[in-house]
């Protein structure tokens, strides 16, 4: 009878792996994606669809095409002797990629961020992949081994595939951890305000550490965000989804927007509220975040809001604030009396297959093999590449771990649960985003007070929803809506 219980229990404990094991993992495993992929390029060729040494066209962005090609051409070259297929890889022109699309037909793949899927989509100028992962089995989960951070958002768009992830790209909050571990500077904060120095829970809380650390006279900003006429979206977009919990929507649900409420009004002052605070020429259209992130690279600037590759560039031996910055979660807003804190995936550069691709099937199993566990955290490890992680298992990869700092990395997994998707998953939407843009610029700018900065937005937004026909952009909403998370991540107390 012993050995019987003994022998239960260990089939038992079995299964409780094996169940493990496949909850954690489902789908194909790291490199099997990779060989899955392979095994179909040589059955194109076997069965004379294509030819060996059929060249396939990448057009990728000056900070991504080191991602293709690998460290010293590695990618290129493994991909090129395991399938038989040649790479053409170049680098596009620094434009919105429905432009480039519109005007460019010569290639298979190029890249394109979360937030302009709908529009490419809905001009007929990228492919609906879905037949394709199908095919070929290829999965897009969440499992925390080595699953995609949030795979609805970086691949879908109303119910189908048109994406294969290359890029993260979620919007973290850098900060000068000398400063804010100085003890002098510790006294001189408790002393002011009557509290400590510690990282910013909320935005108010985030203000005034901008407002302690301020001081132009020494060369010294309390914020690099970018204020850019382009680019203004990101920032605000951040305050604004942390206004409600657990999350504000954009729109209602018969697509009337809710941005020219008390939450959209505070979330633009909360946006504007930074500039005083920020390098003189922050307002300047154009000053991106090359502009802005020398600012904190140079050890002139307090805090800085950016992607995960910024840690990269700040963690080399070129960086003053090496070994000087530290990675914090996201500030937000207390919601009857919890703290609701949200991030947003910002730039992000995913692959997608162009309409007139001459070779679709192709340039898909390509996007699969570069999309590999093993592959792709390989990718992503290229020093001069922009690409950022966008797996689970490259956040516990020790030699990302190295190359971006462990506690960037740990930072960034805890906050993948609380970040919504990009723009307003629309067709329409960068005509939606310009408006936003437009907009809290010139709130910026102090020329619009936030309120009619939200109102202008708001009947611009209505009048866009008009052109493109309420009816088919509340289904589109209804759909995006659902890849928001609304679950209780990214709430805490407030202590």
């Amino acid at each position: 009878m012993y050995t019987s219980k003994r022998l239960s229990a260990l089939l038992f404990f079995l299964f409780f792996v094996l169940f493990q094991l496949i909850s954690l993992s489902p789908g194909l495993r790291a490199g099997e994606q990779a060989e899955s992929a392979i095994r179909g390029v040589r059955q194109l060729i076997a069965e004379g669809r294509i030819e060996e040494n059929t060249t396939l066209k990448i057009v990728v962005k000056q900070g991504n095409i080191r991602n293709y090609w690998g460290t010293d051409f590695a990618l290129k070259n493994e991909w090129e002797q395991k399938s038989g297929i040649l790479i053409d890889a170049n680098v596009m022109p620094q434009m919105p990629v429905l432009k480039f699309l519109q005007d460019n037909r010569d290639f298979d793949l190029t890249i394109a961020r979360q937030r302009e899927y709908p529009d490419l989509v809905s001009q007929d100028l990228i492919l609906d992949l879905t037949p394709f992962v199908r095919k070929y089995g290829m999965r897009f989960t969440s499992n925390r081994r080595d699953g995609y951070l949030h795979p609805d958002a970086q691949t879908e768009y109303d119910g189908r595939i048109v994406a294969i992830p290359a890029d993260g790209d979620i919007a973290v909050l850098y900060l000068r951890k000398d400063m804010l571990t100085d003890p002098e500077q510790q006294a001189c904060f408790r002393k002011q305000y009557h509290k400590e120095l510690t990282p910013p829970q909320t935005w108010a809380d985030y203000l005034q550490l901008l407002r302690f650390f301020h001081s132009p006279e020494d060369q010294l900003y309390g914020s690099c965000e970018e204020r850019d006429l382009h680019t203004g979206w990101m920032f605000w977009m951040l305050r604004y989804a942390s206004q409600a919990n657990p999350v504000q929507y954009l729109f209602d649900d018969e697509m009337h927007p809710l941005i020219d409420s008390p939450a959209g009004i505070q979330a633009t002052e909360q946006y504007v509220a930074t500039v005083p605070y920020s390098p003189p020429e922050v307002l300047k259209e154009g000053n991106n975040y090359s502009y802005t992130l020398p600012f904190f690279k140079n050890g002139q600037c307090f805090s800085l809001i950016l992607t995960m590759s910024a840690a990269k560039v700040l963690n080399t031996n070129r960086s003053l604030v090496k070994d000087k910055f530290m990675l914090s979660p996201m500030p937000g807003n207390l919601v009857d009396g919890q703290l609701v804190r949200k991030s947003s995936f910002i730039y992000g550069n995913n692959l997608v297959i162009a309409k007139n691709s001459k070779h679709p099937e192709l340039a898909f199993l390509y996007a699969m093999w570069l999309s590999d566990p093993e592959i792709s955290a390989r990718s992503v490890m290229v020093t001069g590449g922009m690409a950022d992680p966008f797996r689970y298992n490259h956040l516990s990869n020790p030699a990302l771990q190295q190359l971006y700092t462990k506690q960037a990395l740990d930072t960034v997994l805890a906050q993948a649960e609380h970040t919504v998707p990009a723009g307003t998953g629309l067709p329409g939407d960068s005509e939606y985003i310009a408006s936003l843009n437009r907009n809290i610029w010139r709130a910026a700018k102090k020329e619009l007070s936030p309120e009619e900065a939200m109102k202008r937005t708001a009947r611009e937004w209505e009048q866009i929803t008009q052109r493109h026909g309420r009816s088919e952009q509340i289904s589109f909403w209804k759909s995006f809506k659902r890849k928001y998370r609304p679950s209780q991540s990214g709430l805490s107390r407030l202590n």
